[in-house]
């Protein structure tokens, strides 16, 4: 009917992943077959259900004229429902998955398919023809295609200037399994109560009318477990030790909530970008402190560019940093952006409670100028949390 699920669309879709899922089971864990197949199953399966629900709640606000004049009622077919439909579809499909492996959804998504969307299409389709016209008379070809190019720049500047947008990125924590699967278990209970809304079962089977309501009941149930579970939880201290290649970062996670980087690696071998995706991989959007044992880009040359993108509210250097160059320039930088500069040495201790971070070395001033000083004055560290410890003597 008007509206329905394209059955046979979705019905190819699932033969196609079969097939290929035949051929090579490994594609199942493919990132690129994930999002093809799910965005595919937002246009087929959940864009058509949710036009049809767009559809209906503007013809019931049509019925509503209670102090509206027939010509501004509400068309029960309103402009660009089926774009918004789709978009819409595709966003609420593929979120858990763009989570889960970019760190990032885009709300601004749903205007800017409505606005690229087309102005892509129009590039395609003039560009095939220009490519043609080109065949018969070369001159005919270019001049089709400076119109192309013309969309092209149009279709870059209005992706630009979206993007810009403030709200339109969103960095979120990466889910895990539990919570991917339940929020599928939560869209497909809502999908097929506005399904049924539709599109009531036949009276034979009547009994059954309850059933959307008791879907949304079981969706509700479970966001709300979902929504608790995190508050439940056992707080734990956290160590991750990140790959950067040769040099040095960990990423630490206090049981009371602070979060902090010891050490970031080096400028090259992607040091910042690695850093920069862990954390977003793990929600964090601003750091409680950074604390660089000493002054080798291997140990802090990310700094710079984790200074520019995530709110920092300190760093803790050691304590005769004014004496080293490179920790010298990255106090004055971080000075500049209004974070917050420590100096520390043995006995210094950072934290409250049970997470504490406790300085063990350099037990004095071991700079003196020898490039070779910056190790054996690197910050030696004991992180305690809940009874247990963990020893970072950074490159002593």
């Amino acid at each position: 009917g008007q509206g329905g699920i394209k059955i046979s669309g979705a019905r190819r879709l699932v033969l196609a992943a079969i097939t290929l899922l035949l051929v090579n089971p490994l594609l199942l864990w493919d990132v690129g077959f994930q999002l093809s197949f799910f965005a595919t199953a937002g246009i087929f399966i959940v864009g058509p259900v949710l036009l049809a629900a767009l559809r209906i709640a503007a013809q019931k606000l049509s019925t509503l004229r209670r102090g509206i004049s027939a010509k501004s009622a509400i068309p029960p077919r309103l402009p660009g429902t089926g774009a918004i439909a789709c978009s819409l579809g595709v966003f609420l499909t593929v979120l858990p998955l763009n989570a889960r492996y970019f760190n990032c959804v885009a709300p601004i998504a749903l205007i800017s398919n409505i606005i690229v969307v087309p102005l892509a299409s129009a590039a395609l389709y003039l560009g095939l023809i220009a490519a043609l016209a080109g065949i018969l008379f070369l001159p005919a070809g270019l001049w089709l295609n400076s119109g192309t190019m013309v969309l092209l720049k149009a279709l870059e500047s209005s992706a630009g200037a979206l993007a810009r947008i403030p709200g339109g990125m969103m960095v979120l924590a990466a889910p895990d399994f539990l919570m991917t699967v339940s929020y599928y278990a939560i869209l497909v209970c809502v999908l097929y109560a506005l399904y049924r809304k539709i599109k009531p079962l036949p009276a034979e089977v009547v009994w059954r009318k309850h059933t959307p309501k008791r879907l949304l009941m079981a969706a509700l149930a479970v966001s709300a477990v979902l929504v608790v579970r995190p508050v439940l939880a056992i707080s734990k201290t956290k160590v991750v030790v990140v790959d950067v290649g040769q040099g040095c970062a960990a990423l630490i996670q206090c049981s009371s909530g602070v979060t902090g980087l010891i050490d970031c690696g080096p400028v090259k071998s992607n040091g910042a970008s690695i850093i920069a995706n862990l954390l977003r991989h793990y929600g964090v959007r601003n750091l409680d402190f950074i604390m660089i044992s000493h002054g080798h880009a291997d140990h802090c040359g990310a700094m710079p560019a984790l200074m520019d993108e995530f709110g920092i509210k300190k760093i803790i250097l050691p304590s005769d940093y004014r004496q080293r160059p490179v920790l010298k320039q990255l106090a004055n930088d971080a000075a500049a952006l209004g974070i917050s500069v420590l100096g520390a040495e043995s006995g210094s201790v950072f934290g409250s409670g049970k997470a504490r971070v406790e300085v063990l070395w350099p037990a004095e001033t071991q700079y003196s100028g020898a490039a070779g000083d910056e190790n054996s004055g690197s910050l030696t560290l004991r992180i305690s949390d809940q009874g247990r410890t963990l020893l970072l003597p950074g490159d002593l």
